[in-house]
């Protein structure tokens, strides 16, 4: 995968997230995204590289906040 802009199959293959869960994030505004027609998705590589980054745990701790934090959305 070299293209620096993602379709949905690709960014669910490059983030490890089935279909429905990326159409979800995408239709929550949790992953920047651009629409170049009602059907068609794209996500840049950069983007897809920052949801994973803000969602890093580094410690049982950070695991805790962000258990916490999914169960009251």
């Amino acid at each position: 995968m070299t293209s620096a802009v993602l379709n949905v199959k690709e960014f669910c293959a490059y983030v490890g997230v089935s279909t429905t869960s990326a159409w979800r994030l995408l239709n929550a505004y949790a992953v920047p995204h651009t629409r170049p027609t009602p059907k068609s998705v794209r996500i840049l590589k950069a983007d897809a590289d920052t949801f994973l980054a803000a969602r890093r745990v580094t410690c049982a701790a950070d695991a805790r906040k962000l258990a916490d934090g999914r169960r009251r959305s």
